[in-house]
């Protein structure tokens, strides 16, 4: 018993030994596009407040009914990133989360223009408002569930701004779900879910002039890791699959993990670590 009591409280102080970074939760931007304030909250690294230099940035999205402190509360992306820092296997980055609501990310009547201001106006208050990089390579987004299309979605409709890409457990239906008011609302809409495929974006993004081609170049290559449980009760480690086959098919760089686990903060929380170690080496090819 003694000895079980003096490793846990050695494993505490090795936890605590970490540098911590500041979060702050529920912060708000204005974005004339969503014609309105828009929640968010905002992960800056230990050192962020006395220094002078520049961070990269990581997105990340949170999934249908959640908000922007999902990922701190819920998913342990603080820690999890003051410990990979603390290893050196993460550069410190700014991580930004927005509040997207249950809008999947796009511009609808429904739930306003997000789209625009996430994808557009978001990106633009945080080059302006916190030291960052403001290149595409040195953006990443990533999300889950929800988010996870919307990383996918903004990633291949604008190429220019984001650079790597992490999908967990992504909602990217390759069919209309069973839930047909997903992503389009009420009443099912079959053109505005045609507009969204995200499997026709694929085959727009890689019909572009930037395309990487396979194998990729060095740098500066639009890139997608994707992971999900092996038991998601949403039956999306399928559709990782399919897309993961079509985005290679495309010649798009993309690595796939299957991992035991479902759809749940669990599975998030302990493999949030592989998706922004995946941004890290991405990172490093820029600097």
């Amino acid at each position: 018993m003694f000895v079980r009591s003096l490793i846990v409280s050695l494993l505490l102080s090795v936890s605590w030994a970490f540098a911590q970074g500041t979060v702050y939760e529920s912060r708000q931007f204005t974005s004339d596009a969503f014609g309105g304030d828009i929640n968010y909250s905002i992960y800056l690294p230990e050192g962020y407040e006395n220094d002078t230099r520049a961070y990269p940035v990581v997105y990340m999205l949170h999934g249908y009914g959640g908000e922007d402190t999902d990922w701190v509360r819920y998913g342990d992306i603080a820690m999890t990133a003051d410990r990979m820092i603390a290893e050196g296997t993460l550069p410190p980055v700014i991580i930004a989360m927005p509040d997207g609501g249950n809008s999947y990310y796009v511009n609808s009547e429904e739930y306003g223009a997000y789209e625009t201001a996430l994808a557009q106006d978001f990106v633009d208050y945080i080059d302006s408002n916190y030291r960052t990089i403001a290149e595409r390579g040195s953006r990443a987004i990533g999300g889950l569930s929800m988010g996870g299309y919307g990383a996918a979605y903004y990633a291949l409709k604008y190429p220019d701004t984001f650079a790597i890409v992490g999908v967990m457990s992504g909602a990217l239906f390759d069919e209309p779900p069973t839930n047909r008011a997903q992503l389009t609302g009420e009443p099912f809409d079959e053109d505005v879910w045609a507009q969204h495929d995200i499997f026709a974006l694929i085959d727009d993004a890689a019909a572009s002039e930037d395309r990487c081609g396979w194998p990729p170049p060095a740098e500066k290559c639009l890139s997608f890791f994707i992971n999900a449980g092996d038991d998601d009760q949403l039956g999306l480690q399928t559709d990782a699959l399919l897309f993961y086959n079509d985005l290679i098919e495309a010649e798009f760089p993309a690595q796939l993990r299957i991992h035991d686990g479902n759809h749940a903060w669990g599975f998030w929380a302990e493999h949030v670590d592989e998706v922004l170690e995946y941004f890290a080496v991405r990172f490093a090819r820029y600097y």
